[in-house]
Formats: C-alpha cells, sequence, structure tokens
C-alpha cells in the first residue's frame, strides 16, 4: 500500500487534527511562560515557574494547588450542620478532622 496525492484523509481525523481554536480562559489556562531565571533562582521560583511551563506542567501545577487545597481543609473550615454527629459539633474535634487523599495514576 502506497500512500498517494489523490487520497484524501478520512473526515474525522483531519476534523480531530485540525480542530477550530478557542478563546481560553486565563483564569482556569495561564500563558505558558516558564521559569524565569533571570528572577533568581529559588525552590519556589522554580516550582511556581513549572505551573506556566506548557501543558503537562501546567497540569501538574494545578494538581500540586489541589492537593495543597485538600491538605489545608479541615472539618471545622465547614459550617455545622443541623443533624451533625453531636462529637462533630466540637470545634476542636472538627479541627483534627482532615482530608483523606487517595493518590492513583495510569500508565
Amino acid at each position: 500500500f502506497t500512500f498517494s496525492q489523490n487520497m484524501a484523509a478520512p473526515a474525522n481525523a483531519v476534523e480531530a487534527v485540525l480542530a477550530k481554536s478557542e478563546e481560553l480562559d486565563p483564569e482556569q489556562h495561564p500563558p505558558v511562560r516558564g521559569v524565569d531565571f533571570n528572577d533568581g533562582v529559588t525552590l519556589e521560583g522554580i516550582m511556581a515557574g513549572l505551573a506556566t511551563s506548557g501543558f503537562q506542567a501546567t497540569e501538574l501545577g494545578r494538581a500540586i494547588e489541589e492537593i495543597n487545597r485538600m491538605r489545608a481543609w479541615r472539618l471545622s473550615d465547614e459550617p455545622i450542620k443541623e443533624n451533625e454527629d453531636e462529637e462533630l459539633k466540637d470545634m476542636e474535634k472538627r479541627a483534627q478532622v482532615k482530608c483523606r487523599i487517595f493518590l492513583c495514576y495510569t500508565s
């Protein structure tokens, strides 16, 4: 089988590859900038710069932010519900209840 100039690519392949560009919300999709090494090199600066180094690094940065948010969460951050267990109405106990994170990955 040889590819010939007269053969057209399948329409669904063309649509998938040549998809129309859309404007992205800059709040959810920051522009790609990378690490600015002229700004001084610190671990915090490098880690912050990774979040805007490209698609995969940006998604990793977003995941790190989400994990940090989850690690900081306490039940005491939430209002007490009327039907809450009596033990969990105590603010000291609520402050001890943290988010449990299950990590998984795909290969």
